[in-house]
């Protein structure tokens, strides 16, 4: 077997592929069923990288293999699909093998056809059947990806929609998924310009083509595993479009905010009693200016909502309807007066910005310049630059 200097770089990605797989599958933080099915994700484009090591020999067992392992092209979106899924909401998903069956029906045909012999196989090449076979292959396997990878967009809007209503703070896993989602939206616009190019003008293109896209998005999807090493954990929230209860492998893994309902998406105005209003916001006004519950960077509104023995629907009711603010927008805005009120004391001049930031609650250097920035219209250092020329 020929030896090329690419295999230097593909032979190491395989067995990290497989590495991170494996190690995800044995994190017990985050959901199980998220890390299972980004490990699927990283296994089907490991196998993708082998395929494509073996698609540059000459040997025909070897690319009869490659053929069964070009499976894999219709699993990647709708893995990344379940993923986000699972990483975001505390949804099952029904029937969720039913998202593999264009994969298991290009599997039975490549293996019935490995099956007539290798002289039939090589007759049907020979007259350019099995040319326009791989293009039709190719084509449905987009197709399947562009569906699936729309379907998680959806997810990932629904989440970053719901989010401000149960959480105080921005969390970095999610924007980095929202990346690596744009990043794989270009990969799969790249092939979308490569297929209408082989098939209207019958040219494929140099660099942007099948091929190099194949091995491409395996490195981009180790990141992400690398990335979900790192910061196994997301808050995740029950889906306003769901039904299915939580699947009981998940259970154990489960935080006891979980148990809780989300917020209600348009606020009821005859929720609450007059009366319940008036003690509801004694007790969130007691919780915040008293106890300063704020300044707990991961507060969140189900937590809250224990605190202060009602549910967080209600919660959620009195902050949409009286106050007219997400829980994340009231949370943060009382930090912003904590650190005010630091800087009023030129506190400032002991100690750094980002300091005093992480003192009033702020969890990280991004969300507190975006609602600094937002209430203030100016920078933290402009505002306290400003104060010294008073």
């Amino acid at each position: 077997m020929t030896f090329f200097l690419i295999d230097l770089l593909i032979i190491p990605a395989i067995l990290q592929g497989f590495l991170i797989a494996a190690a995800l599958v044995n994190i017990k933080q985050g959901s199980l069923q998220a890390n299972r099915s980004l490990a699927a994700l990283l296994v089907c484009c490991t196998l993708t990288l082998l395929g494509k090591l073996l698609y540059t020999r000459a040997d025909t067992a070897l690319l009869q293999l490659a053929m069964v392992l070009d499976t894999v092209i219709f699993l990647f979106c709708p893995f990344i699909y379940l993923f986000l899924r699972y990483l975001f909401f505390y949804d099952a998903v029904k029937n969720k093998f039913l998202h593999f069956i264009p994969a298991g029906v290009y599997l039975s045909i490549i293996l019935y056809l490995l099956t007539v012999g290798r002289g039939h196989y090589a007759e049907l090449a020979q007259t350019g059947s099995m040319g326009l076979f791989y293009y039709i292959e190719e084509g449905v396997g987009l197709l399947i990806n562009l569906i699936y990878l729309f379907k998680s967009y959806r997810l990932y809007k629904n989440y970053a929609r719901q989010v401000p209503a149960v959480v105080s703070f921005d969390q970095g896993l999610f924007q980095f998924l929202g990346i690596f989602l744009f990043i794989t939206s270009l990969c799969m616009a790249c092939w979308l310009v490569s297929f209408l190019s082989l098939g209207i003008l019958g040219k494929q293109l140099p660099y942007v083509n099948y091929t190099t896209l194949w091995f491409f998005v395996p490195f981009l999807t180790y990141v992400v595993g690398y990335y979900m090493l790192s910061k196994p954990e997301i808050f995740r929230i029950r889906n306003s479009n769901a039904q299915e209860e939580v699947p009981s492998e998940e259970k154990e893994y489960t935080t006891p905010e979980s148990t809780l309902p989300a917020p209600t998406k348009k606020p009821d105005k005859k929720r609450l009693k007059e009366e319940e209003v008036i003690v509801l916001k004694e007790k969130l006004l007691t919780a915040f200016e008293k106890n300063k519950v704020f300044l707990e960077e991961k507060i969140t509104l189900y937590a809250l909502a224990e605190r202060l023995g009602t549910s967080a629907n209600d919660l959620s009711w009195l902050l949409n309807t009286v106050y007219g603010k997400t829980f994340y927008d009231f949370v943060n805005e009382y930090r912003l007066k904590e650190f005010l009120s630091k800087v009023a004391q030129k506190e400032y001049k002991q100690k750094t910005i980002l300091a005093l930031a992480l003192e009033a609650g702020f969890g990280t250097k991004s969300t507190f310049n975006k609602v600094f920035k937002s209430a203030m219209q100016t920078t933290p250092s402009a505002y306290i630059k400003s104060l010294e020329y008073i």
